[in-house]
């Protein structure tokens, strides 16, 4: 019987052996130059090498790919990644890009190689992936139709668990019989009574009743104006027609009737009075010490904040807002699509590009990979109770993010690389919510009010497109910014409006609408 079990173990042993064997794609230790944004941990550097990171030196050994990371700091990358790509020089084997850029001209500048054919060969997982999401493969693929680049993130599952949304202090609004605000004028009522009447009850009127940091905190109201900010402030018709928000005839009167109601809140002070400045750090301490009443926030951290005041006011409840009626009747919160604008490329001056897209393969497509992104590693970041994955307490109550997840998994190396987001590991890492805000954003997804932006900074450009819009967009962003602000804060009045339309059709925006229009038709097919 000894014998027996003995054989067993050496026979299950074995197995574990060849399945860590059959994971490997070199066995020849050979190395992979990777060209990166830093970690998202202050005292990580991915420089430091993947020895340093409990799941990178993970990846080394199940894939048998020795890596040679040279990152930068978000601020200096891409400075030194064009730089690099003007001069064809000290490329390595990948390297990552986002945003809007001409990505058909890299290839034709004989800067990188399409992968498909290699994903074809040798990345099983990838395919099996855009068969089971069919946008990960249409929103990658370039204008000429050819796959560059893996993309950054895919998250399917964000709208049901995290989005970007309007949140309050529900407990002031009790205390003052104010109702779950549901319209602009809703809004306006309870932040004027934020204002006005001491809701956190200090004896003092400190509160800020709309805490912002530039125009993009003030975008949700924007979207109950029927606007699409999130896109660049491009909105497309129920027809499929492009239009600029500010100036087109379908847009321009909700345009000017957010700002005329932005201008009225900032002259009340129901806007936050430093919103033109970096004041980030001051409006997470005004949010903690009670003096902030509402402000725009990804709305895992409505709870956060809940929590920590609670240790102080017990009553303290900051809730998911629903997005408010406009006007007009517009009621939505536009949301990215799955697909983020990221693409990871090998170059041509990849020795061996089939191991670089095989590597690719395994971080963003195989179970491994995902698991290793998503959970970490078990016994540090994740355990397994009753057959399913749980985030360890070091992980949940960590010193990064003020115990978030996904700032823990960064400080462990599960940072800026290409991922799938699970969908158990976002039940997971809710598994603290609670019920209010699950409730909440159940709510806000089965009513329809989420809205999946065509958002134009996604898209692989042409190189005459790329060329136009460089140029043109430059110019017509800092003026808009600029215009958008001063009729806010009231430096520009509103009765300019007409001459801001003007200046945008001088400025080129006519010409970039049609190449916008030529986007859209393309990138839906419907050309």
């Amino acid at each position: 019987m000894r014998k027996k079990w003995l054989l067993v173990l050496i026979l299950l042993a074995a197995a574990a052996f060849m399945a860590q064997g059959a994971t490997k794609i070199s066995t020849t230790g050979e190395t992979l130059s990777i060209l990166m944004t830093n970690v998202e941990a202050d005292d990580k550097d991915y420089n430091d090498g993947a020895k340093a990171f409990p799941i990178l030196a993970r990846v080394e050994e199940l894939t048998g790919v020795t890596l040679k990371i040279e990152a930068f700091g978000s601020a200096d990358y891409g400075k030194v990644l064009l730089s690099r790509i003007a001069a064809k020089t000290d490329l390595p084997d990948i390297f990552v890009q986002g945003g809007a850029f001409d990505i058909v001209k890299y290839a034709t500048d004989g800067v990188i190689i399409p992968i498909e054919d290699l994903i074809e060969a040798d990345a099983p997982e990838t395919l099996a992936l855009w068969k089971q999401f069919p946008d990960i493969q249409h929103d990658t693929t370039a204008p000429d139709g050819h796959i560059y680049g893996y993309p950054g993130r895919v998250s399917p599952y964000d709208n049901n668990f995290n989005i970007l949304a309007l949140g309050y202090r529900s407990d002031w609004a009790t205390r003052l019989r104010i109702k779950d605000p549901q319209t602009i004028d809703d809004w306006y009522a309870m932040l004027k009574a934020f204002h006005k009447r001491d809701p956190n009850g200090n004896g003092r009127i400190d509160v800020v009743p709309f805490l912002a940091q530039h125009d993009d905190g003030l975008y949700p109201f924007a979207e109950a104006f029927g606007l699409s900010p999130w896109n660049d402030w491009w909105s497309v018709t129920k027809d499929g027609k492009v239009v600029y928000d500010f100036s087109a005839v379908e847009t321009k009167a909700k345009a000017n009737a957010w700002l005329t109601e932005m201008n009225t809140w900032f002259n009340e002070k129901l806007i936050d009075q430093e919103y033109l400045e970096d004041h980030a750090e001051k409006m997470d301490a005004e949010v903690l010490i009670s003096v902030g009443g509402a402000r725009m926030a990804w709305t895992t951290a409505f709870d956060d904040w809940t929590n920590k005041i609670r240790r102080d006011t017990p009553a303290a409840q900051w809730i998911v807002a629903y997005p408010p009626v406009g006007p007009f009747g517009d009621r939505s919160s536009e949301q990215y699509g799955p697909v983020n604008n990221e693409r990871w490329m090998v170059t041509t001056a990849s020795k061996n590009p089939a191991l670089a897209v095989k590597w690719l393969n395994f971080m963003f497509a195989t179970q491994t990979g995902m698991d290793l992104h998503n959970w970490g590693i078990e016994g540090l970041s994740y355990d397994v109770v009753n057959g399913r994955k749980v985030y360890s307490e070091s992980a949940m109550k960590s010193r990064y993010g003020n115990g978030n997840v996904s700032s823990y998994l960064a400080s462990l190396g599960a940072s800026r690389w290409p991922v799938v987001v699970q969908r158990d590991a976002y039940v997971a890492q809710l598994s603290r919510a609670s019920p209010e805000y699950l409730a909440r954003l159940d709510t806000i997804v089965t009513n329809g009010w989420l809205r999946r932006g065509f958002y134009f900074g996604s898209i692989p450009e042409t190189t005459t497109e790329s060329a136009t819009l460089s140029v043109l967009l430059s110019h017509i962003r800092a003026y808009r910014n600029e215009m958008v602000q001063k009729f806010i804060v009231g430096a520009e009045p509103l009765a300019n409006y007409d001459t801001f339309v003007a200046r945008l059709s001088e400025l080129g925006i006519d010409e970039v609408s049609a190449i916008r229009q030529e986007q859209y038709d393309r990138f839906t097919g419907r050309k």
